[in-house]
């Protein structure tokens, strides 16, 4: 065939696989409302199985452990300790939670209050 009538043709049905998979990914978008959802519970299940032992399972805090319901408390200290932890006191959990699941158990904490 001849260039100059497979270019258009080419350029054509490229342009409309371009607004098929654009219109695909509308359709399968999460609303933030949605995304805020789900990273919380995400961040429940993670709290559960690594803060709720000293913390408790509500956040109210446990023997030692405080209240992550205090006034204040931001999401950006509750990772900030989360990840390096307190000498004697907490583990960090640097190497056990990357950086998107802190901010997930946050987010659960935060919705707590």
């Amino acid at each position: 065939m001849n260039n100059r009538v497979t270019s258009p043709v080419v350029a054509s049905a490229s342009i409309c696989l371009a607004a098929l998979f654009a219109l695909a990914v509308q359709a399968s978008a999460l609303s933030p409302r949605d995304v805020r959802y789900s990273s919380r519970r995400i961040g429940a299940s993670l709290y559960s199985r690594n803060c709720a032992r000293c913390h408790g399972a509500t956040a109210d805090g446990k023997d030692a452990a405080p209240s992550l319901k205090a006034p204040g408390l931001t999401s950006e200290h509750i990772i900030s300790v989360a990840t390096n932890g307190i000498p004697t006191l907490m583990p960090a959990f640097k190497s056990k939670l990357n950086g998107r699941q802190l901010e997930s158990v946050a987010a659960y904490v935060k919705s707590l209050k």
